[in-house]
């Protein structure tokens, strides 16, 4: 059985959690046959934003950090908060995006880094692309219209932070053509307004299918069993867009908490979602990752099984419980 300090876990077959170490926020990357996730935190040594890659989903090796310690960017070197990485492909260049607090203000701004290849090393940019002096700004994606070929930046507006908290905007701007600047005026795609989103909504994906501009997003609270994914969608990229009233992706027996997506076409034209999700029986705060196709209905909704997590792996479940249990004996409950 793998250490709790091994970033390889062995084969195991493909069931929920497809990886029995601390994922939280993914964002994913297929490239040259492999899949690469890239994450918040989740290892006690050096650098930020993990990267591992797996040949089968099955299968998982850390090979290195978006940030090692002689690479971090100099506008946030104080940060203690680095959340939610995506890496994308723009143009023949890999950008990761990212949020992280600024010194200074230690409000959260979006930064990018840049790499030749999807295994790094990337370099920052130097400094923020978006920033906000009233408001912290996270859970940044990239999206690319297929249609029009212009690039797009979305993020969440952390107004959840202030007390009371305040509702929390989901919002886009255009990029120039490099992905590494914001052009034109930023516009409010939407904001918490349903019942079962309560405080905030945040991690937005964007992706086309058939003629919809499909607007994912997560809601209510990530400590929480309620944490969950929603959809809004649109004929045009900035909307409007309706919801989808009720989430499409809930918490169950087994698994709880199951969002912050990450959405995907593959290259067999399926579509995919990533997200984390703690593990009930283990009581502990690691997020792992999950898997699960997407169908959709015959009016264009998309649907993630009857709307709770797909298989549990047994065999998965027991690995994080001895890892798990193996952490508190160490005093590495929160690594």
């Amino acid at each position: 059985m793998a250490s709790a300090d091994n970033p390889t876990s062995g084969p195991r077959h493909l069931g929920n959690p497809i990886r029995p170490y601390n994922t939280p926020d993914p964002g994913v990357v297929r490239a040259d046959g492999k899949w690469y996730v890239y994450h918040t935190g989740g290892y006690r040594d050096a650098g930020r934003y993990p990267i591992v890659v797996s040949d089968d989903l099955t299968t998982w090796t850390k090979i290195g950090h978006i940030f090692e310690d002689d690479t971090m960017p100099e506008w946030c070197s104080e940060s203690r908060s680095w959340w939610a990485p995506e890496v994308h492909k723009v143009n023949d260049k890999y950008i990761a995006y990212y949020t992280a607090r600024q010194n200074g203000s230690n409000r959260f701004a979006v930064g990018a880094a840049v790499a030749s290849s999807p295994k790094g090393p990337f370099k920052d940019i130097g400094a923020p692309i978006k920033a906000n002096d009233g408001v912290g700004l996270i859970d940044v994606t990239y999206f690319e219209d297929p249609k029009t070929r212009k690039k797009y930046l979305l993020w969440k507006e952390d107004q959840n932070d202030f007390n009371p908290p305040r509702p929390t905007p989901i919002v886009m701007q255009e990029l120039s053509s490099d992905g590494l600047k914001v052009i034109g005026t930023e516009r409010e795609l939407i904001r918490n307004d349903q019942p079962w989103e309560g405080v905030l909504v945040e991690a937005p994906t964007v992706v086309y299918r058939d003629g919809w501009y499909y607007l994912f997003y997560s809601g209510n609270i990530f400590v929480d069993d309620e944490y969950s994914v929603g959809v809004a969608r649109s004929r045009e990229i900035w909307g409007p867009y309706e919801k989808d009233p009720k989430p499409i992706l809930v918490h169950d027996a087994t698994f709880s908490g199951p969002a912050h997506q990450f959405v995907m076409e593959d290259e067999a034209g399926r579509w995919r979602i990533f997200y984390h999700a703690r593990v009930k029986q283990v009581g502990d705060k690691r997020r792992y990752l999950m898997h699960d196709y997407l169908t959709f209905t015959d009016d264009g909704w998309p649907r993630v099984n009857d709307g709770h997590p797909g298989l549990a792996s047994k065999e998965a479940i027991q690995e994080i419980t001895e890892l798990s249990n193996q952490a508190r004996r160490e005093g590495r409950e929160d690594d």
